[in-house]
């Protein structure tokens, strides 16, 4: 009798071939799956993170500015009262300080600084060694250094030098029309018309430019840089004729000529090459 021993004859190897077979998994693969799981789940859980720091970031800044604004009107208060208070005088300055760093715009920025600006100034004509003064003096015409762009720093030195007028925010000298039509204090009627008035003619003279220029770009370019030129010039010619701008005939000049650029400056050109 011949006895059969082979495994594939055997009832439980031949059933055992009826499974499906699991392909294998290289090495090599199973650590890229890893790798870009790893990294996905990475990536979410830190995009979540910012989004949730992000919005604490938000939250704290908001309440800043609240407490900035707090502060601020109760060192106003107190300084108003107490005007040669020289304490009230440079907390107020530094209240200033800290409201212009979270102003809207860049003329709510001049209009808190230049407030601390002149409360420093005038603890200085009574205290010249204050420290804190001179401390806060800065700090505040920091803020105006700010706007550092062309028309900006233009508007900085004419807001402080020409008596609270802007010669090329026009926005601003509206708010400051108000203010003057309900008789505050250091704005004019006058200087925000005539500022808001030689800008419109600054910016009508540059639509009229460009429309009789005719297609012609660099011949826009150079007529409009010589005017502005010019217009700087006579500025510079006019105001050393006069060793302060106290002088309305001056002052006005320099509001007019300043306007009128800016005016031109500003005007889109859409002449072709």
């Amino acid at each position: 009798m011949t006895i059969i021993n082979r495994p594939d004859m055997l009832a439980i190897s031949n059933c055992g071939s009826l499974r499906p077979r699991i392909p294998r998994v290289s090495l090599r693969v199973r650590r890229k799956v890893l790798l870009r799981l790893f990294l996905v789940t990475t990536l979410a859980g830190f995009g979540f993170g910012n989004s949730v720091r992000g919005g604490e970031a938000e939250v704290k800044l908001a309440s800043f500015a609240v407490r900035a604004r707090e502060i601020f009107a109760a060192a106003q208060k107190r300084h108003l009262a107490e005007p040669t208070n020289a304490v009230a005088a440079w907390e107020f300055a530094r209240a200033c300080f800290d409201r212009a760093e979270f102003a809207t715009n860049d003329t709510e920025r001049v209009i808190i600084a230049d407030q601390g600006i002149a409360a420093c100034r005038r603890l200085l004509e009574r205290q010249t060694g204050s420290a804190p003064a001179h401390y806060y003096l800065g700090m505040n015409l920091g803020q105006l250094a700010l706007l550092l762009r062309a028309r900006f720093l233009v508007d900085a030195v004419s807001y402080l030098r020409l008596g609270h007028v802007f010669v090329a925010n026009m926005t601003g000298n509206v708010v400051f029309l108000g203010f003057a039509v309900a008789d505050a204090k250091d704005f004019s009627i006058p200087t925000s018309l005539t500022a808001i008035v030689a800008f419109l003619l600054g910016a009508l003279a540059g639509g009229r430019l460009g429309a009789r220029v005719g297609g012609h770009r660099g011949r826009y370019l150079t007529i409009a840089t010589y005017v502005e030129i010019a217009l700087v010039g006579a500025a510079l010619i006019v105001s050393p004729l006069a060793r302060d701008l106290d002088g309305a005939l001056v002052r006005y000049t320099l509001i007019v000529l300043l306007a009128l650029v800016m005016g031109f400056h500003v005007t889109p050109t859409s002449v072709d090459r």
